[in-house]
C-alpha cells in the first residue's frame, strides 16, 4: 500500500535496533540494483535487434528502437542516482524526500544542482516511467515484423492434415 504525499514515513525500532525504514532503504537498494542490470540487458539486445534484417530495411524500427535506448538509458541514469544515493542516507528515517542528483552535493550551487536535483521519490518515478516508455517504443519497433510475417504450419499439423 502506497503511503499518501505529505504523510511522514513511520519508522519502527525493533527490539534489536534496527528499523523498518532501513529494511525499505535495503529493499530499494537491492530492487534498483536489479533494475541497472536488467537495463544493461535490454539496451544490449534492443542493440543486436538493430541488426536484424527488418531493422535495415524499416526506418521506423530503427527510430523507434533508438527512442527505446534513449529512454532505457534516462531509466538507468534515475536508478544511479537512487542507487548511488542510498548508502548514504542509512541515518535518514524519511529517505524518499532527501534530495538528489546527479553531480550535486549539499554544498552545491552549480546550475546543475538546482535544476536536476531532486527528492528520491521523483527519481524513481522518472525511472520506471522511462522504463516501460522503453517498452512500448520497442513493441512499436517489432510489432509491424511480427504482425506481417505469414505463420507457417507446424510440422505436426502436417502429420494430421488428412488429403
Amino acid at each position: 500500500m502506497m503511503r499518501p504525499k505529505g504523510v511522514p514515513l513511520k519508522t519502527r525500532v525493533t527490539g534489536d535496533g534496527s528499523s523498518q525504514s532501513n529494511e525499505q532503504l535495503k529493499l530499494l537498494f537491492d530492487y534498483t540494483k536489479f533494475h541497472i542490470g536488467l537495463y544493461t540487458t535490454l539496451g544490449g539486445a534492443l542493440i543486436a535487434g538493430l541488426s536484424s534484417q527488418f531493422a535495415h530495411d524499416s526506418q521506423w524500427c530503427r527510430l523507434f528502437i533508438g527512442a527505446s535506448l534513449i529512454s532505457l538509458f534516462v531509466a538507468g541514469l534515475a536508478a544511479g542516482i537512487v542507487a548511488a544515493s542510498l548508502p548514504y542516507l542509512t541515518d535518514n528515517p524519511n529517505f524518499w524526500e532527501v534530495p538528489a542528483g546527479p553531480l550535486a552535493s549539499d554544498r552545491s550551487k552549480k546550475w546543475w544542482a538546482k535544476h536536476f536535483t531532486r527528492p528520491i521519490r521523483h527519481w524513481t518515478y522518472i525511472e520506471h516511467a522511462s522504463f516501460w516508455l522503453a517498452v512500448v517504443l520497442t513493441l512499436c519497433a517489432f510489432a509491424p515484423a511480427v504482425l506481417m510475417t505469414p505463420a507457417k504450419e507446424s510440422p505436426a499439423a502436417q502429420v494430421i492434415r488428412y488429403d
